[in-house]
């Protein structure tokens, strides 16, 4: 109960701090800063709408994903990291080869995680800066056809700019599905592998009880310091998989 208590304090005590306001304002403060200096040559190579939609979604993904999502991470981490102690510790009770077993399993699920995001990353950057480029294309074609309003109306092609917009659109819905299904399959692929590694060791744990080598509890604390092991690198993961998708706001 008093851990209870002290996580809701400290909770509240880092939301009153107001942080994520703070970053956007900063940030979209110097975005609109650097707006003011640029040239006509400089502005010309934004569309209609573009800038304004930066300093709108894209910071807010940015803060949100990347910046803010960083106190996660490294609250996420040390809390990993005490339940790694606690592991090892369990681990001493154990008989050496289950021992064994549990601490090579750890490095395991580390080194998969990584490999993961090693092979995956940058594709998934790319696909949501991508998301980010459709979404502005629709945004300043609705700028253009509300600036040409009058002569789209005066030559009656109301119904062909709208099936247009919806083409537009359509096109941004379907890089915005790539990148959020791409993302979600990694962390699936992550997934499988940490329940791999428990069906594993429930798999030679199993075969130990039988011959006796290892008792009905030892198996259960060693399924459960795997399991809970997995099931907090799993939450690390879900946090760099957002940082990640955040960077491509900022790439």
């Amino acid at each position: 109960a008093l851990l209870f208590i002290l996580e809701h304090v400290i909770s509240w005590c880092f939301r009153t701090l107001r942080l994520g306001g703070k970053a956007k304002m900063k940030l979209r403060a110097n975005l609109f800063a650097t707006t003011l200096q640029l040239s006509d040559r400089a502005l010309g190579s934004f569309d209609d709408g573009d800038l304004s939609k930066v300093m709108d979604t894209e910071t807010d993904f940015a803060i949100t994903r990347v910046w803010q999502r960083f106190f996660d991470l490294v609250r996420s981490a040390l809390g990993l990291l005490v339940k790694t102690v606690l592991a090892l510790r369990i681990a001493g009770t154990l008989p050496e080869s289950s021992a064994l077993f549990l601490i090579l399993c750890m490095p395991l699920m580390i080194v998969a995680l990584t490999a993961v995001f090693l092979i995956r990353n940058q594709k998934q950057i790319l696909l949501y800066h991508n998301s980010f480029v459709a979404d502005e294309n629709w945004i300043a074609f609705m700028y253009m056809c509300s600036q040409c309003r009058s002569v789209i109306l005066g030559y009656k092609q109301g119904w062909q700019f709208t099936e247009s917009f919806r083409q537009v659109h359509q096109m941004y819905n379907k890089i915005a599905y790539s990148a959020l299904a791409y993302s979600s399959d990694t962390l699936w692929i992550i997934r499988y592998m940490f329940t791999t590694v428990n069906v594993l060791v429930l798999f030679i744990g199993g075969k130990a009880t039988r011959s006796g080598r290892l008792s009905l509890g030892e198996l259960l604390v060693l399924l459960k310091a795997v399991d809970g092991f997995g099931k907090d690198l799993f939450n690390v993961a879900t946090i760099v998989t957002d940082m990640i998708n955040g960077s491509a706001a900022i790439r």
